[in-house]
């Protein structure tokens, strides 16, 4: 069974969507163990874009 919110999430930042970092500091607010939420959103507070992510 598809996660509709998860998939418009994954939409919004695969496009570079600005809503994707309300979206995602909602969920980490509802649900502080989402692991995933959490690493994404920090991702795009430190001003990373889209789903790519660079390893350094």
């Amino acid at each position: 069974m598809s996660d509709a919110p998860s998939e418009e999430r994954r939409r919004q930042l695969e496009a570079g969507d600005a809503a994707a970092m309300p979206a995602l500091a909602v969920v980490v607010g509802a649900q502080a163990d989402d692991a995933l939420a959490s690493f994404h959103l920090k991702r795009l507070l430190k001003g990373a874009k889209g789903v790519r992510i660079q390893l350094e």
